[in-house]
This record gives structure tokens, sequence and C-alpha cells, in this order.
């Protein structure tokens, strides 16, 4: 969701076709909104929600983000099959897709935030939980910013956004690699890392090719596919880290069983 490829094209004459309508832009979206929420029902079928608050607030932010933002491309593809321009301010015919770009930007800072909050809290530090509260802070920050340029500078808000997704899950990869030079690389900090990987070189590749390659399956595609691996990968993390027992299962354990779940990693 990080707005249009718009260039240096004036706002007052946007057509359609200088937003990304491809079907395979908000397809994709979709899809990644469909695997946040197989995701994040397979983790409550597990565990209780107290113990995966960081793990929901990325499948939450990321599928409500992703598939607000996919559904107003999917507005704006119907407008230009209709052969009609698409309205870029409020005040337009045809602009009823900006109600779903603002509502899709909101959550958007807190996706990558909260992966970087898994990666603190998973690696134990003595302050992960300063990094965590400094990492939110910053994603409000930010969704102040991106929500205050989109009706003045709708353009500079995607940038924004991109940038702020490249640095926060550039940072959340820093954080997996010290857990694994600190600990050991083990394959929940393998999937940590994947994630991470994912989403900052989809949120780069999404900067650095916009506009390069073909409609049919363009530089938000690619980056939406890369953000879909990205939901995958930290599921399998957190599904290693934080392994549990159905919570429909037997309500007793063994005392050796609960004395290895008591020496368990800290909840995700």
């Amino acid at each position: 969701p990080l707005g249009p490829e718009v260039g240096s094209a004036c706002r007052d004459a946007m057509a359609c076709e200088l937003w990304d309508t491809s079907v395979a832009g908000w397809a994709s979206d979709y899809a990644i909104t469909l695997a946040c929420i197989v995701a994040g029902a397979v983790a409550l079928l597990q565990r209780s929600a107290s113990k995966e608050v960081l793990f929901l607030t990325l499948i939450i932010t990321t599928g409500l983000s992703f598939g607000i933002s996919g559904f107003a491309h999917m507005m704006l593809f119907f407008v230009q099959e209709s052969g009609e321009v698409c309205g870029s301010a409020f005040s337009e015919e045809n602009s009823g897709w900006m109600y779903a770009w603002l509502l899709g930007l909101i959550p958007a800072a807190f996706s990558p935030a909260a992966l970087a909050s898994m990666a603190a809290r998973g690696a134990r530090f003595d302050f992960g939980w300063i990094i965590v509260v400094s990492v939110i802070l910053l994603a409000v920050i930010v969704t102040i910013v991106e929500v205050a340029l989109f009706f003045s500078r709708l353009e500079v808000s995607g940038l924004v956004v991109g940038t702020w997704f490249v640095a926060a899950s550039g940072f959340a990869l820093v954080l997996f690699l010290v857990d694994g030079l600190r600990n050991s690389f083990s394959p929940a900090v393998v999937y940590g890392i994947l994630s991470a990987t994912m989403y900052m070189f989809g949120a780069l590749s999404l900067l650095l090719l916009a506009g390069a390659l073909p409609d049919a399956f363009n530089a938000n595609a690619v980056f939406h596919v890369l953000v879909f691996l990205m939901v995958v990968f930290a599921f399998l993390y957190r599904q290693q880290a934080a392994p549990a027992t159905s919570k429909f299962e037997m309500q007793e354990a063994p005392t050796s069983q609960k004395a290895e779940e008591g020496a368990a990693p800290t909840s995700l």
C-alpha cells in the first residue's frame, strides 16, 4: 500500500493509468490478506490471544492494510475499465477509492513495526521492551505524517510509507541476525531472517523498480508476492519460536512437560 506511481504528473489531471490498476496488483493484495487470516486462525487455535499479541498485531495490521489497499486498487481498475477518469480529490467524481486508500494507510506502518518487535522479544534482550515501545512510537509518528501528507501530497505519502517499510524491516533483520549470533541460528531465527528479508527487499523493489516492469506484473505485484512470503516465514518463525499444545487438547500436562514449557522462549 505505498501509493500510486505518479512521478511528476499533475494531480488535477490524473487518469486511472497513472495509478496501479493491474489485476495482479490488487489480486496479490487479497492473497496477503487470506494468508494473514489463515495464519491468525491457526495461531489462535493453538494459543490464547494474550500470548500472541505481537504476532497477531503483525497479522492484523498486514491483512487490513493490504486488503483495504487492494480494494482501493480494484475500485481504480473498474473505473478505468468503464473508461472514466479516476478522481484525485474527495470532492471529485470517482474518488471513492481514496476513502479505502486512507483506511489502508492507517495500519500500514504498524506491520513492519510488529515484525521488528517480534524480533526484539524473540532475542530476549534485557531491554527488549524498550525496543518494542520505541518502534511502535515511531510507527505512530509515521502514520500521522503519512495521513497528513495524504491530504496535501498524496504521492509523497507513499514514499514515506515505503521508506519506513525498508527501515523497520531492515531493523528487524538486524535484530534477527543479532539473535542468531548471540544464541544460535536455529530454524526459528532462520525463518525470522527470511521474513524480514522478504519485507525489506519487497519494499526496496517497489521504490527502485516503480515503472520499470510491465504493467501486467509491475513492481507493486512483486512487492506483494514478497510480503506474502514474509507472512509465511513469520508464521513459521512463530511456530518454531513458540510451539504450543492446542488449547482444545488435554488440560493437564505431565509435570516434566510443564517444566519444559516453563523454559520456553518468551511469548511472541
